[in-house]
């Protein structure tokens, strides 16, 4: 009678193991969670289509824009790399700015020896 106590204990075992992998994928709030990303990509090609875009930092960044890096650092943070201080300074002024007036950003600051910029969505 032991074996057929533990049989049955062994059988709702799975059963119940079973029941457990269902749950995480059953709600449906973490499956729409990806297009949190792909908005953040939208708000990051935005801004790097209008650094790209700008007659002013074509100006100053002629010889870098190329090799101007975006990088998001966290949920609403993007890095932006220039590694020169007066290519960063105008996409501050010619981008950013106006960015952050129509309420698209929250803020933006230097970063490293003002050659970089962070922005914050």
């Amino acid at each position: 009678s032991r074996d057929s106590i533990e049989r049955s204990n062994d059988s709702d075992l799975p059963s119940s193991n079973l029941e457990r992998p269902t749950r995480p994928s059953t709600p449906p709030i973490r499956r729409s969670t990806p297009s949190q990303p792909e908005q953040e990509d939208k708000r990051v090609k935005d801004i790097r289509d209008q650094i790209v875009g700008n007659q002013e930092v074509k100006k100053m960044c002629s010889q870098i824009i190329n090799n101007i890096k975006f990088e998001v650092t966290s949920r609403d943070k993007l890095l932006i790399t220039t590694r020169n201080n007066s290519c960063a300074y105008t996409i501050m002024q010619a981008v950013l700015q106006p960015q952050l007036s129509a309420g698209k950003i929250r803020t933006y600051e230097y970063s490293g020896d003002r050659e970089n910029v962070i922005v914050t969505f």
